[in-house]
């Protein structure tokens, strides 16, 4: 009886000892020691597809000639006094995965990131490029740039794209986080004959900028600078990438361009209301001005042949838009 006690006592005593190792490594495995303040971080994030892209593909914008893809990542752990973390890296390709790596200033902290596309020949000893379309200087506010030479380079550039993202130390962790394009893009097309030539467009005031911590646009607005050269081609008169939120930012009521050597013509835009990675063929008559916007995708169909976002009672629909071309 004594033999068999002392069995059933180490055999506990084992058995304790494994369960004690086994909580052990659990423990360890599931820590991460990169979380740790004091211990480095890394951090990587993906662009998103080309504008107006659903999700479903990752075919992605390519760089401009003459730019590079800056991208920079901006730390803050939300407390006053405590010095955020800023830091700048320039992506070769836009398919890369664009990784950070720094110190957590706390052991709560957020991280935002804004990417835009700057001067291929500019760099910086203190580890920043220069500022281009967009200004950087107060992140984590960013509005377009005031002092950029040529005002024209608003319109009809592909390079003043951008892209931005905030996200929590648990969602960055372990998981490239993938940015989101905070504009519209904006067509403004003639609507019944082929294009060419010079327009001039003057300058109309939109929300300037946004905070990259919190994704609000700004509701302060300014003017774009004045245009005055070749249309855009491709059947578009001039395109332009304005901040959107879906909420509070509208295009303004109506917007001044001469044609040629004809006179000054006033488009006519109803404060259209602008989302965000969203793309907008805006079709007009030159000679009249009243803006047409392109069907969307969910737009509900009428039988006298209009359409239109909201559900409209008194009309008869046909169907809903699924596709879209041009």
């Amino acid at each position: 009886q004594t033999i068999n006690t002392m069995k059933k006592i180490l055999l506990y005593s084992t058995l304790a000892l494994g369960v004690g190792l086994c909580s052990c490594s659990q423990e360890d495995l599931g820590e991460s020691p990169a979380q740790a303040v004091g211990q480095p971080v890394t951090v990587s994030v993906q662009l998103p597809g080309e504008v107006g892209n659903d999700g479903l593909s990752r075919a992605v914008p390519s760089i401009p000639a003459g730019h590079k893809l800056r991208c920079i990542l901006f730390v803050s752990d939300n407390v006053e006094g405590t010095a955020d973390i800023r830091q700048e890296v320039v992506a070769t390709t836009v398919d890369d995965n664009i990784a950070f790596t720094f110190t957590p200033p706390a052991d709560t902290y957020t991280c935002s990131f804004w990417a835009d596309f700057v001067s291929g020949t500019d760099t910086n000893a203190d580890g920043r490029y220069d500022d281009l379309y967009y200004d950087t200087q107060r992140i984590p506010d960013v509005t377009y740039s005031s002092t950029l030479a040529d005002g024209h380079s608003f319109y009809n550039n592909d390079a003043c794209d951008a892209f931005t993202g905030h996200f929590t130390a648990a969602e960055v962790t372990g998981d490239t986080v993938v940015l989101k394009r905070p504009f519209a893009k904006v067509n403004f097309k003639e609507k019944t004959s082929e294009v060419s030539g010079n327009i001039a467009v003057t300058g109309y005031a939109v929300n300037n900028g946004m905070n990259i911590t919190d994704g609000t646009v700004s509701e302060t607005r300014a003017n774009l600078p004045d245009y005055s050269g070749a249309v855009a081609g491709d059947g578009v008169w001039f395109c332009n990438y304005l901040f959107a939120d879906g909420t509070s930012t509208r295009l303004p009521e109506s917007i001044s361009m001469t044609v040629g050597d004809g006179g000054a013509t006033s488009i006519s835009t109803d404060g259209l209301l602008l989302n965000a990675n969203k793309q907008y063929n805006l079709s007009f008559e030159a000679n009249v001005g009243e803006v047409v916007p392109a069907p969307q995708v969910g737009d509900y169909y009428y039988s006298d042949g209009s359409y239109s976002s909201a559900l409209e009672e008194n009309k008869a629909v046909v169907g809903v838009v699924f596709a879209v071309t041009g």
